[in-house]
């Protein structure tokens, strides 16, 4: 959820705010330990519910502008990072869906 919302602030032009940071160095530490199935769950319904708002006010005459993403300021568009975050949440998705099938 995190990266979702990095790359959707990127997509918007915009910096990672402190909060976002920490929650980077964050992520890195995390187990399973760290949050219920419930929260996740739930966590990640809202992450979705702004990243779709998000998407739904994107002007496509937007989708090609210029945006830089990280410390390294590497290059991207709109349309990139929009697309990244699609591809990155399904991927997680499936390996949620998967997890849960092996552990009951």
């Amino acid at each position: 959820m995190g990266s979702l919302d990095r790359l959707l602030t990127y997509a918007r032009g915009d910096a990672l705010s402190p909060t976002q940071l920490a929650t980077l160095a964050a992520e890195k530490g995390m187990d399973a330990s760290t949050a219920t199935p419930t929260q996740l769950q739930s966590d990640f319904a809202a992450a979705v519910a702004r990243a779709l708002d998000q998407l739904r006010a994107t002007s496509p005459a937007t989708l090609l502008d210029a945006r830089e993403v990280g410390r390294a300021r590497l290059p991207s568009t709109v349309l990139g990072l929009l697309s990244h975050a699609a591809e990155h949440t399904y991927r997680h998705v499936g390996q949620a869906i998967t997890t849960a099938r092996v552990i009951p």
